[in-house]
């Protein structure tokens, strides 16, 4: 916690131990107990800001302390994190640890939670980065996500787009001849100045600059894809907005 005051982290979240899916249930119930006494020493710690942090000042302006929510696919488990977690004094909240196996576990446990969250605060999905996980996560009332996908699909030569929700594969020999830009409507000029042929000949060539191009690219859709989302709820048709994206995304 003293490193990420001293970095100026303007969101910071507790140590905890994200369990994989494959444990017992057992070792999930010790993990998360186990977490739950680190949480609690970190919000301590938060709480008693040494003379250089006072007015828990960060890089943007206050810090806040999130707490995280483990318990695995195991519902009487999320059910105890949730209780310990909202009776504490946390600015945020954060689903993390084991989201199942499958998109229907994740669900279930995104749905579970929804209805045993204090609302009141801001809740996080910790490694959620899919477009309709992010669209079913802004169902259930949760309000940000993080993930490293697209960064790291960008490495691999895909560009994220609301036709695929695995994004499109510009390794694959269809995109060698397609001469159309990137994306038309994106508002970064430089990134329309190359075609889908040439980013394929880039990752067909091992060119780093391919991956520059595409990082630029997802990070930006991104960015486009929550302002839209946060415009949709603006206008109360998020419902609406999230129908369309999904249809696209099944065709």
């Amino acid at each position: 916690i003293d490193l990420q005051r001293y970095f100026g982290a303007d969101l910071i979240f507790v140590l905890d131990e994200c369990t994989p899916f494959n444990v017992s249930k057992k070792y999930t119930e010790n993990s998360m107990y186990l977490s739950h006494r680190w949480a609690k020493r970190c919000l301590r710690s938060f709480q008693s800001p040494l003379e250089q942090y006072q007015n828990n000042s960060g890089s943007s302006g206050s810090q806040y302390l999130y707490g995280i929510i483990q318990g695995g696919i195991y519902e009487d488990l999320r059910k105890i994190a949730c209780e310990e977690i909202c009776s504490q004094e946390f600015d945020g909240l954060a689903i993390g640890g084991s989201l199942g196996g499958n998109k229907e576990q994740m669900y279930e446990i995104f749905s579970y939670c929804e209805n045993l969250l204090d609302k009141s605060k801001p809740v996080h999905v910790l490694g959620i980065g899919g477009i309709d996980d992010i669209l079913k996560g802004v169902s259930c009332g949760y309000d940000t996500f993080d993930c490293v996908s697209p960064t790291r699909i960008a490495r691999h030569g895909i560009m994220l787009s609301k036709l695929k929700n695995n994004g499109l594969n510009l390794n694959n020999s269809q995109y060698k001849n397609d001469h159309s830009s990137i994306d038309e409507n994106c508002d970064i000029n430089e990134i329309n100045k190359f075609t889908k042929s040439y980013i394929h000949h880039l990752f067909k060539s091992n060119e780093i600059l391919g991956m520059v191009i595409l990082t630029m690219y997802n990070i930006w859709f991104m960015n486009k894809f929550l302002a839209e989302i946060r415009e949709s709820i603006k206008l109360n048709k998020f419902e609406d907005y999230k129908k369309e994206i999904l249809v696209n995304l099944s065709k």
